[in-house]
């Protein structure tokens, strides 16, 4: 199995995009998959690429792209055909409920797919090896066909595979014997289509077959057929799939075309800039199943909540404030407190505490796993109070919270004393402030809306008395989701008690690095991280040799003011050296040529993420690092070999 860190599947705020506990069990269980696609693609020869939002994923996010649900990955037709050949019986050696679909099992899809089960699954044995996902996991599997070198050929091939498709779509809800289409393409294919199967079926293995019919030999491009035939567009040279560069995903890797940043820009354009907006088609795929789930089991289903809005309605705030009470549950969430907290103390009106709980990862239905808690972490200057604080000796008029969801949240829990309407008995006023900042979302987000079930229906919000959030757009969007939620009747209580905060919200990607930087790094000048990727070397080879000792050259040239902190991909001189000796030995040289000439340094595995937080700016090839650079707010330069 794949191991995960400790605080993997916690619910967490990426590129400003709020990702649940149980989105990050889904991720994993797909990961599970992929780890044993793999395996079987190894022992049969079989090479496969990440591709599409899995390969937009892996080289701008370092892994899925927070807001999608799934893996994808392609292959050439050749591998694609051998996969479906081998797939069943090796994957059933490695766990007997994998399914291995595609047109040819009544999967009406231009693509294959392998899931892990076809139902949901709360077995010891399926939610142990699927980390804790209950339902179904897969990844779909896209053909890499190959295009004719000839034009006319190749337009027949497109509109007989669009005609199949659109045929077989009309099957949904119209009988297509007898309405001419089918004779039309018996004529145009010589396929008689025979009673004794589905139509629609019969119309997919054929449109399969014409999308397989081209050669490799003589082939100099490749096509994801199901966006040629109905945008023409998705073609790609072959040359881009000629080899193999394993990118980090999550936590392990997943192959690429050295090609990629082509392969990108062919499907996506400028690939780099964040899209959240778009239809919800099902987001997340298993939310119906979720609310099936809860409707047969009712409190027995994981996913089940319930609140009593009138047995806690918003108090009145209280006259008199003379003791506060924080209560926070671990060290990476106290910044969100900590400007309350300085303000509070520095009035001088108030007796002030601060009082850390632990925190439990807890299985599917409920069993606790283990406990959190990291009491010695917190900043020295803050007095911190461990569990067994007295809350009623201490009287507080006012406690802050901001564990969001008691025992609502898939992966963790506290303990039910700390649980925002338990704390109630012990003070006049619950204040919630959210441990998180997220991006500011629009309207048009459906996707991010659809995931603010998770953080504002929930205990911390419903039973405070009251919310205090990040922004004024923010504050609107709680108030709708709580509203159509609980009901029109119920808005008059959420714009009472939901705020806006007078502070700021400070960036949780500030990292003070001081003591980790060498003494030689230190200095007063610009600092600028250089990275240059695989897919650049690769695909410009020696116009990027040149462009890179260009970029030498202009930073020795201004040395007063820039340090330069050149990263290269670390597989780059692994990744060449296969490919073209002569490439590798410009690449090695230019190496070299860095190092003595000192035009900066030259930055180690081990050290990156010191220059990452240390960096003022960043330039080079499109990565995952941009983001990072991005959240900051410093300045972010993409490289343009041809300027």
């Amino acid at each position: 199995m794949i191991s995960f860190p400790n605080d993997y599947f916690e619910n967490e705020i990426r590129d400003g995009f709020y990702v649940s506990s149980l989105m990050k069990t889904c991720w994993a269980a797909q990961l599970e998959v992929l780890k044993d696609v793999d395996y079987v693609c190894r022992k049969c020869g079989i090479k496969y690429f990440a591709d599409n939002g899995s390969l937009l994923g892996a080289v701008r996010h370092g892994g899925f792209i927070p807001w999608d649900d799934d893996i994808d990955i392609c292959m050439l037709r050749d591998d694609y055909r051998r996969f479906f050949e081998v797939a069943e019986l090796e994957l059933k050696k490695l766990w007997p409920q994998y399914e291995v679909i595609d047109c040819r099992s009544g999967f009406y899809e231009k693509k294959g797919r392998v899931l892990s089960s076809r139902t949901s699954d709360f077995t010891d044995e399926y939610t142990d090896k699927f980390h804790g996902f209950p339902f179904s996991a897969g990844l779909d599997i896209f053909p890499l066909d190959y295009v004719s070198p000839d034009p006319d050929e190749e337009e027949l091939r497109r509109q007989l595979c669009e005609s199949c498709w659109a045929v077989g779509e009309s099957c949904n809800f119209m009988d297509v014997r007898g309405s001419g289409a089918l004779e039309a393409i018996e004529e145009a294919t010589g396929y008689i289509f025979t009673p004794d199967r589905p139509i629609k079926e019969q119309l997919y293995v054929l449109a399969d077959a014409l999308s397989s019919m081209c050669p490799s030999d003589g082939a100099t491009a490749v096509v994801l057929m199901e966006y040629w035939v109905r945008n023409h567009d998705h073609k790609y040279p072959i040359s881009l799939f000629e080899k193999t560069v394993m990118l980090p995903f999550e936590c392990t890797e997943i192959p690429a075309p050295a090609g990629y940043d082509s392969v990108l820009k062919i499907e996506y354009g400028d690939y780099m800039r964040l899209v959240r907006t778009g239809g919800m088609h099902g987001y997340p795929y298993y939310y119906e199943d979720t609310l099936k789930l809860t409707e047969a089991f009712k409190e027995r289903s994981p996913f089940y909540r319930v609140f009593n809005i009138e047995k806690f309605p918003k108090s009145a705030k209280p006259e008199l404030v003379e003791r506060i009470l924080f209560v926070t549950y671990k060290p990476s969430a106290w910044p969100f407190f900590e400007p309350y907290w300085r303000e509070v103390c520095a009035s001088g009106d108030f007796e002030v505490k601060v009082m850390a709980i632990p925190f439990y990862d807890k299985y599917p239905l409920g069993e606790l796993k283990c406990e959190h808690y990291d009491i010695g972490d917190y900043p020295d200057y803050v007095e911190v109070m461990d569990e067994s604080f007295d809350i009623g000796g201490f009287k507080p008029d006012r406690i802050y919270v901001q564990y969001p969801y008691d025992s609502y949240d898939y992966t963790t829990i506290i303990e039910p004393r700390f649980f925002g309407k338990n704390l109630k008995q012990y003070t006049k006023e619950i204040v919630y402030i959210p441990p998180f900042v997220t991006e500011e979302y629009t309207d048009g987000e459906e996707r991010a809306f659809r995931m603010m079930d998770d953080y504002v229906i929930s205990p911390s919000v419903i039973y405070s008395d009251r919310v205090i959030v990040q922004s004024e757009n923010i504050r609107r969007l709680y108030i709708k989701k709580l509203t159509e939620y609980f009901g029109e009747g119920s808005k008059g209580l959420w714009d009472t008690k939901i705020e806006v905060t007078h502070f700021i919200p400070e960036s949780t990607f500030s990292i003070d690095t001081t003591s980790l930087v060498p003494e030689e790094w230190k200095t007063d000048k610009k600092k600028l991280l250089y990275y240059t990727s695989i897919s650049g070397v690769f695909e410009h080879r020696e116009k990027m040799i040149v462009k890179i000792r260009g970029v030498f050259d202009i930073v020795a040239d201004n040395s007063k003011n820039i340090t330069l902190f050149w990263f290269p991909d670390p597989l780059i001189d692994r990744t060449i050296a296969s490919v073209d000796k002569t490439l590798y030995d410009e690449y090695m040289t230019l190496v070299r040529e860095y190092n003595e000439r000192k035009i900066g340094v030259l930055v180690e595995q081990s050290e990156f993420d010191t220059v990452l937080a240390y960096a003022d700016a960043y330039y080079g090839d499109t990565s995952k690092y941009i983001s990072y650079f991005r959240n900051r707010k410093l300045p972010v330069m993409i490289q343009n070999v041809d300027v």
